[in-house]
């Protein structure tokens, strides 16, 4: 059961840390100049 909940709770923080990149990746590409994201 702790092994069930464990990798449940690490699915969900995986989803939400890809929503996070993803904000942060779409907010800092207008700041970072593009030559640094290619």
């Amino acid at each position: 059961m702790a092994v069930r909940y464990s990798s449940a709770t690490e699915a969900m923080h995986e989803r939400l840390f890809e929503g996070i990149t993803l904000v942060l990746g779409a907010s800092g590409r207008t700041r970072i100049p593009a030559g640094r994201d290619a």
